[in-house]
């Protein structure tokens, strides 16, 4: 309920409209995230017409794991550039500190 409304995202392979139907309507998953942020994960970017930024909706405000992701790899990479920028990757980096 608490995440209704808000951005999150979402890991797990086709977990996207799932997550929807429970109701989470600004939920996307870590392969559309990384196709509207290239750069976070520049290896898998085989995509000709890239989807516009938009990063209007505000950041992410939770990261939901629903199962194994297609590519731990990308979904690792993704996540921490989520987390070290307090959801808006596009924003600067949080040092972590001690």
């Amino acid at each position: 309920e608490r995440l209704k409304d808000e951005r999150v995202l979402i890991v797990g392979e086709n977990c996207g409209p799932v997550a929807r139907a429970y109701g989470l309507a600004k939920a996307l998953e870590v392969s559309e995230f990384g196709k509207r942020h290239p750069s976070l994960f520049p290896r898998r970017r085989e995509v000709e017409n890239p989807p516009t930024l938009d990063d209007d909706d505000g950041p992410v405000k939770a990261v939901l794991f629903f199962e194994d992701p297609e590519d731990l790899g990308e979904a690792l990479q993704v996540v921490l550039d989520v987390i070290l920028t307090n959801g808006d990757p596009s924003g600067k980096r949080v040092l972590v500190e001690d």
